[in-house]
């Protein structure tokens, strides 16, 4: 979605929201395996062929469009529509009822188009090697430059009324639905340019997009894959699925060697991946810029309406909060029974893996009654969605499906989810984020027009880790074994980690990879490597002896495809510690705050993320939501610590 966002204008709000496909999982790419027990997918020995999946663990894309036929009978009126939005230009400010009549056009229209692109997305990610998929998924993408072409006159045009008329308008029946995005565009009034220059920009989309297309290129399907020879002799290609196989090995001679060849090929590119990331920076730059936002981060953070100085706080409380994350490395440290952290122990597993495996229909009970403390209305509404009749979610991994998990939500349909379930604890929890994210999207499409409905990617990450968290919950409470328990626990602590603490390091990378290019500085590889290299051992206490971290390491920023979406990692951060805190509200507080976290999601998009985020009792502008989740991960790391104490490990 940001991607396409990226050059549609800011306030055309309702095509901006066109596509809510929100990302997430905690399933990285892997070679995982899975085939059908006698009551649900379980176990590990080969990976099926699409056709050998039964109907009722497939999402059911006829819900979308019944036939292809459909499909291109739609496409075809919304590329007759396009053209046809051109008659409101220069009437726009004539009047509310006017203004009214184009937008519900284009509401209707970005409604369609909505609907096509997730037929094209959801069937491509079904089998990565369907060329016809993937063919809709590259004309939706040409549709919409087209149609961003085509709204570009829009914002300008109703900016060139003086702003107490705008205001009016904004307080008309007629243009009730759309009060919030024109007020937002008074806000935004600085930032927006005449209509020639918007069309131009309108036109740079493919062009600015370029970084990151030619990244994936070069990652994915040209990169030189490493060859590493474990120590029981096997010679394994490192792949990117292999290494986040292998960075996890139990034994740490394996790990140390492929970290070094995986990391020494990347640094063989060095320049290569610095060019690419420059000119992502660069293109930024030239966005926030010629938009008159002061800073990158100004510029990327004002769609939301995010005040810069949140993303200082969550830094410096992110600085403060490290004395507790070098506790969870220390206990990492103990674990591993090594005399020194080394960073090819990060991914390690601490804890060896108990006997928690979980058949599908197990799965769904489990994720079930976690969400107890949510109320009936939202189980109920969340169990019919797994069902054979409801069948929101793709279950399992098949040949060429896309990895990891996902889920979409398509305003007047449901919401979909891809999974590549194989009946472990972290196929559980991703369930459980990403029914988050989809009954996110069901509240808000239930309480809102379409207009309204598109929530923010601020807040996108907040409903399904809310929902890991009382997953967590429950499954501490209840296990009986303390190595169940433990191992529950290091999971979370584990997550926590990658999602609070990596994602901010990430996040203070970005920001001072930008300030590079704003004060002129060149973008080298030797600069970005130091930049990198000094936050990694700032992070894990490199100087406080607590995980030692090798020069080698400097080059793990090319790794990270997220950068080339712009200052998009941080709401990892604050989205889970959102969600902690608000977890701990409902569990402590009960209804009051599950009423306002309920209506909180239901939203969407009616108002800007900080007043969402308020509602539901994050003020994320005060160190409340900082120190209450940082007390849960403590109070979880403790527990931790007591019982490996108790079991003697």
């Amino acid at each position: 979605m940001k991607a396409i966002r990226s050059f549609i204008p800011a306030t055309t709000l309702i095509l901006a929201g066109a596509l809510q496909a929100v990302g997430g999982g905690n399933i990285e790419p892997g070679d995982k395996e899975q085939v059908m027990s006698k009551d649900g997918p379980q176990g590990q020995q080969k990976i099926l062929v699409r056709k050998e999946v039964k109907e009722e663990y497939k999402w059911r894309l006829a819900d979308l469009f019944p036939t292809p036929e459909a499909w291109e009978k739609a496409y075809e009126k919304v590329a007759k529509a396009i053209p046809d939005l051109a008659k409101w230009e220069g009437r726009l400010t004539s009047s509310p009822q006017v203004l009214a009549e184009a937008y519900g056009f284009l509401s209707e229209t970005s409604k369609l188009f909505a609907r096509l692109y997730a037929y094209a997305a959801l069937s491509s990610s079904l089998d990565t090697r369907d060329n016809e998929a993937r063919a809709l998924t590259e004309r939706m993408k040409g549709l919409a430059v087209k149609f961003s072409r085509a709204t570009s006159y829009i914002s300008p045009e109703l900016l060139e009324m003086e702003e107490a008329r705008l205001r009016e308008f904004a307080d008309t029946k007629e243009l009730a639905e759309y009060r919030h995005q024109l007020l937002d565009l008074i806000r935004s009034k600085e930032h927006i340019l005449a209509k020639d220059k918007e069309a131009i920009l309108a036109r740079l989309g493919l062009i600015t997009s370029a970084p990151g297309n030619i990244y994936n290129t070069f990652t994915d399907a040209e990169f030189p894959d490493p060859q590493v020879e474990l120590v029981d002799g096997t010679k394994v290609t490192i792949t990117k699925p292999n290494y986040v196989k292998y960075r996890a090995d139990t034994n740490r001679e394996n790990r140390r060697r492929v970290f070094q060849a995986f990391w020494n090929k990347y640094q063989d590119f060095r320049n290569t991946f610095a060019a690419t990331y420059g000119a992502r920076l660069h293109a930024d730059h030239f966005g926030a810029s010629v938009r008159n936002h002061r800073s990158c981060l100004a510029a990327a953070l004002h769609d939301d309406n995010l005040p810069v100085v949140l993303y200082e706080k969550l830094i410096d409380g992110i600085h403060e909060s490290l004395p507790a994350f070098h506790r969870y490395l220390k206990l990492r440290k103990r674990l591993l029974g090594v005399e020194k952290l080394q960073y090819h122990d990060i991914y390690a597993p601490i804890i060896k893996p108990t006997e928690l495996d979980y058949s599908w229909k197990e799965a769904k009970q489990l994720v079930q009654e976690a969400v107890a403390p949510l109320g009936d209305e939202y189980g109920r509404t969340m169990a019919a969605g797994l069902t054979a009749d409801g069948r929101w979610v793709d279950v399992l991994p098949t040949k060429a499906k896309r990895s990891g998990a996902f889920s979409y939500g398509v305003y007047g349909v449901h919401p979909f989810v891809l999974m590549n379930y194989i009946g472990n604890l972290n196929s559980v929890s991703t369930l459980a984020h990403e029914l988050g994210h989809a009954m996110h999207s069901w509240l808000a499409n239930r309480a809102q027009t379409y207009t309204n409905s598109q929530y923010k990617i601020f807040v996108a990450e907040v409903a399904s880790t809310f929902n890991e968290s009382l997953l967590t919950h429950m499954l501490v409470k209840q296990a009986e074994q303390d190595r169940d328990k433990l191992y529950i626990l290091g999971e979370w602590l584990d997550n926590y980690r990658q999602t609070v603490f990596r994602q901010a390091m990430f996040a203070e990378f970005e920001w001072r990879a930008h300030q590079m290019v704003e004060e002129g500085r060149p973008v080298t590889a030797d600069a970005l490597n130091k930049l990198y290299l000094g936050l990694l051992r700032r992070y894990h206490g490199h100087e406080q002896g607590v995980m030692d971290i090798e020069e080698l390491y400097a080059i793990e920023w090319a790794y990270i495809p997220h950068f080339y979406r712009n200052f998009y990692v941080f709401t990892y951060s604050t989205g889970l510690i959102s969600s902690t805190a608000l977890a701990e509200k409902v569990l402590t507080e009960g209804e009051p705050a599950r009423q306002a976290y309920l209506e909180a999601l239901a939203m969407g998009g009616s108002t800007y993320p900080l007043e969402i985020l308020r509602h539901a009792g994050a003020d994320l502008l005060s160190p409340e939501p900082y120190q209450v989740a940082n007390r849960v991960f403590e109070q979880r790391l403790s527990l931790a610590e007591k019982l490996v104490g108790k079991l003697g490990l």
